[in-house]
């Protein structure tokens, strides 16, 4: 993809699929239902940390989760800070 911002040159950009760049975000894929399947790092990061323990969420459960996650975080940012 080309673009050209005011005052640079015409720049080339690379973008990645979106299937390459969701490991970037711990996403190992996303099924065709909409669960998304963490990549192990991810998984074992919150469980290692926040005691999380679940690699596969699905979109029913997101919001849940979402919460779930945001509680064992505030209780891990306690211990650390």
């Amino acid at each position: 993809m080309l673009f050209s911002l005011k005052g640079l040159h015409w720049v080339k950009l690379y973008v990645l699929p979106s299937e390459e760049a969701q490991v970037y975000d711990g996403i190992q894929e996303i099924q065709k239902d909409g669960t998304a399947v963490l990549t192990d790092k991810s998984a074992n990061i919150f469980r290692e940390l926040l005691g999380y323990d679940g690699r596969m969420i699905k979109v029913s459960d997101m919001e849940a989760k979402s919460q779930q996650l945001g509680r064992k975080f505030k209780e891990w940012a306690k211990k650390v800070y």
